[in-house]
């Protein structure tokens, strides 16, 4: 049978678990903190996927996600970091970053962005207006929770992540992992 994927075999340089926890909080924060800004300046997101939202937070994914392995990979004692290790590292970081941020967006439309122009009621505007543009029925929105909003973020940014630490692994991996070699049997 013809092996179409080669096996690698990469061994891990750090403890890329602590680290992806840190980098995670951190930049779960600056993410929380962004949101908070735009509404403090008035331009507060129409929903939770608007594009400027989501184009925002990928951003910001993709160059904390980079940062984190760049200062992961420089403390390393050997300075070397697989694709794998960069990947998981980035990766773990914008999870975490993405529970931070749909935890902090679930606050935000229901502690501070609540008023008659609330973050629910733009975020539901934003759908009615979709559904009538394509020409299609308009679901019953009363059931629409802020939870849901938060849920949806979270798995879109998820997504996201993927992309964004695929990338950043890419572009700061300095070491390539050898191929595994099965050893037969005597």
């Amino acid at each position: 049978m013809v092996k179409i994927l080669r096996r690698y075999k990469s061994e891990m340089h750090g403890s890329y678990g602590k680290a992806s926890l840190k980098y995670g909080l951190i930049l779960g924060l600056v993410l929380s903190f962004v949101l908070f800004l735009r509404y403090l300046i008035g331009f507060a997101p129409d929903a939770p996927v608007s594009k400027a939202e989501t184009w925002t937070v990928f951003a910001i994914m993709l160059i904390g996600g980079g940062i984190a392995t760049y200062y992961y990979r420089n403390n390393l004692t050997d300075k070397k970091i697989t694709f794998k290790e960069a990947y998981l590292l980035s990766l773990l970081s914008n999870i975490i970053a993405c529970i931070i941020y749909a935890m902090f967006m679930y606050i935000y439309a229901t502690s501070i962005d609540n008023g008659e122009d609330s973050f629910l009621k733009r975020s539901i505007g934003v759908l009615v207006k979709n559904f009538t543009e394509k020409g299609e029925a308009v679901p019953d929105m009363t059931g629409y929770r802020i939870s849901f909003l938060s849920i949806s973020s979270l798995m879109y940014n998820m997504v996201m992540s993927v992309l964004a630490a695929f990338i950043s692994a890419m572009i700061f991996r300095n070491e390539k992992a050898a191929p595994y070699i099965k050893e037969k049997k005597k």
